[in-house]
């Protein structure tokens, strides 16, 4: 590996550390004012080790909550700034990565190794952030959805009724959680999830171009957009991966979706470095960040 582009890499992922501090304190600000912004920091950091180290990534939300109270935010406005971080990731990550699935089947040879059903779910992923925004930007319009499919599964009736119906109470109780989110910033919250989403996208993309600097490095050449697409759609999926961390998925992806750019002898090397930067960098900084944050204070020191 050239040592080049592997310090640029390494260089994009710690700026990827600051823009997911940067991103959640968009919210906390507007929660605690007199919070700083190293505690969104902190926290960021605490969460790539927490969902790194925890099947489904089930200790990241405890984590971070933990984090934010002991940095003096509010149960309560830790609980809304997390929330609404999310919304602006998960809707960043259907949009880019459907952008960039599309962009694959449509401009690629890609298109040959999948079928209908693949086509048919990029589709979907390309339409959920389209159909998210009305709901989003208008709190209120989401029990009016709720009850209209829990409505349709008491039609339907059946598994498929109650299925529906399981649906129905989701969005009813997730959008309660999110208008009471949304109740508790002062300023102007649109503005701040816009910002989010947008940190979001830049984070994603950062993150494709650390792969195409790892390819570099190996001495792969390949088409920048065709690169950054692959990773694009990668990223998106392990970010929903339940392995900790996308352990063994990410790695067993790399032939699938880096086939036909980095060479059959390369996937071994390239899936050691990609993950060594993407993944195990921000785990052990983010060790460091949890021990700093939940390790002895001086209060602590003193009373012992």
């Amino acid at each position: 590996m050239a040592p080049g582009p592997l310090a640029a890499a390494v260089g994009l992922m710690l700026l990827d550390f600051l823009l997911g501090g940067l991103r959640l304190h968009l919210w906390v600000r507007q929660l605690e004012g007199g919070v700083g912004y190293s505690v969104s920091l902190r926290t960021y950091l605490v969460n790539l080790f927490a969902a790194a180290v925890s099947p489904m990534g089930a200790a990241s939300g405890p984590a971070q909550l933990a984090t934010l109270a002991r940095g003096g935010v509010r149960p309560a406005g830790a609980v809304a700034a997390l929330l609404l971080n999310f919304v602006g990731i998960l809707s960043a990550m259907l949009l880019v990565g459907a952008l960039a699935g599309g962009y694959l089947l449509s401009t690629t040879d890609v298109a040959a190794s999948v079928g209908g059903l693949q086509r048919g779910l990029v589709v979907v992923a390309l339409a959920l952030p389209l159909l998210l925004v009305p709901l989003i930007l208008n709190p209120r319009g989401g029990p009016r959805v709720a009850a209209w499919v829990t409505a349709a599964g008491e039609r339907l009736g059946g598994r498929a009724g109650g299925w529906a119906r399981r649906l129905g109470s989701l969005i009813d109780r997730a959008s309660a959680d999110y208008a009471a989110s949304i109740r508790m910033i002062r300023g102007r919250w649109w503005s701040s999830l816009g910002a989010g989403a947008l940190l979001s996208v830049g984070m994603l993309l950062n993150k494709c171009a650390v792969g195409l600097l790892v390819g570099r490095g190996l001495g792969v050449e390949g088409h920048y957009l065709g690169v950054v697409a692959r990773q694009a759609v990668q990223i998106s999926l392990l970010y929903f991966s339940p392995t900790p961390g996308g352990s063994g998925v990410a790695e067993a992806s790399v032939p699938m979706f880096m086939a036909g750019v980095v060479p059959e002898t390369h996937w071994a090397a390239f899936a050691l470095v990609w993950r060594a930067v993407t993944s195990y960098l921000g785990v052990a900084v983010g060790a460091i960040a949890a021990l700093v944050a939940f390790g002895p204070g001086p209060t602590d020191r003193s009373n012992r």
